[in-house]
């Protein structure tokens, strides 16, 4: 009783033995799939792989429809070229998805609105839409971000908040009014404009660089205070003596900066020089006030001087009118 069961379940496992030969034969490919999967595969097995396949490419191209060439049921003997086409199919479906902003590929490159992609990576849009934002997820700086944008006002962000930002633009799409801006605590700071002119404080530099009080570079490089009486108040006259007494105070000096060795200058040091004439931080002087000064000075030594030529021309004619009485007399 033993011995033929044992018969039995011998010959029982030489069909499985059998099945599993043949299956094996209907499942190995010839082709490079097959080779690559060199163990024997039923074909439940292959049509779950396929499934599985199908799904997340499914989820990769946004969940749009997909039609496979072929489609197994359960028992079908397939072929590998029948697999190799439903995978070129999802393959292509991924990269050559045709709706508007899709994802596509070409040769090597990702285009997003593009069909034609020129670099590893490229973004294209229109309409005022923005290409790209790159945005920090830490609550303590959730407004860091990095936006660009296309079309109308094109503006290229680099910012911490809405208040606080550097900016590349263009207005209504024309590069030649295209301008750089900074701006702090919602004030804008500083704008570089066409032809080089940066304004600092002004959206309007007229000049290489202008500052918001009205001090500039000129074309030719020379620099030009703010002076007109629309900046100014408490307007008085320098007095004489005060004029004097500054410039009593003022010691001349020759040096050269540490950052400048090369270079010589003369000048004064702005610790050391009179309070008419100082900065209040005392790190460095306005060379207009001491040229107010000198010209205060000059002009009443000039003063000085036409009232000594008036006293000498008098002197001179009194001498005159006395030799000529004397010739007279004689």
């Amino acid at each position: 009783m033993k011995e033929g069961n044992l018969i039995q379940e011998i010959e029982i496992l030489k069909n499985e033995i059998e099945n599993l030969k043949k299956a094996r034969e209907n499942t190995l490919f010839s082709n490079r799939f097959g080779k690559f999967i060199k163990k024997s595969f039923t074909k439940l097995h292959l049509v779950i792989g396929v499934v599985i396949t199908v799904g997340v490419s499914f989820l990769i191209v946004y969940a749009s429809p997909i039609s496979k060439p072929y489609t197994f049921t359960d028992g079908t003997v397939i072929s590998a070229s029948e697999v190799n086409a439903n995978f070129d199919t999802l393959y292509e479906t991924a990269w050559s998805k045709v709706d508007t902003g899709g994802i596509y590929y070409d040769g090597g490159n990702v285009g997003i609105g593009t069909t034609g992609p020129r670099t590893p990576l490229e973004i294209s849009g229109s309409g005022g839409d923005y290409l790209l934002r790159l945005q920090s997820n830490e609550p303590s700086y959730i407004d860091q971000y990095m936006q660009f944008k296309a079309g109308g006002t094109i503006k290229q962000y680099f910012a911490d908040n809405s208040s606080n930002y550097f900016s590349i633009e263009t207005t209504g799409g024309n590069a030649s009014g295209g301008f750089i801006r900074m701006r702090v605590d919602g004030t804008e700071i500083m704008r570089l404009i066409k032809g080089g002119n940066v304004g600092i404080g002004t959206t309007s530099p007229n000049f290489p660089l202008e500052m918001r009080s009205g001090a500039r570079v000129t074309t030719g490089g020379v620099w030009t205070d703010a002076s007109s009486i629309e900046y100014k108040e408490n307007v008085v006259n320098l007095t004489t003596e005060e004029a004097f007494e500054a410039i009593e105070g003022l010691n001349p000096v020759k040096f050269n900066y540490k950052a400048e060795e090369n270079e010589g200058y003369v000048g004064f040091i702005a610790e050391e020089v009179p309070e008419l004439v100082a900065m209040s931080d005392r790190k460095g002087l306005a060379p207009m006030d001491i040229v107010a000064v000198l010209v205060k000075v000059v002009q009443d030594q000039q003063e000085t001087i036409e009232d000594l030529e008036e006293k000498i021309e008098a002197v001179e004619r009194s001498l005159y009118m006395n030799k000529l009485s004397s010739v007279e007399f004689q």
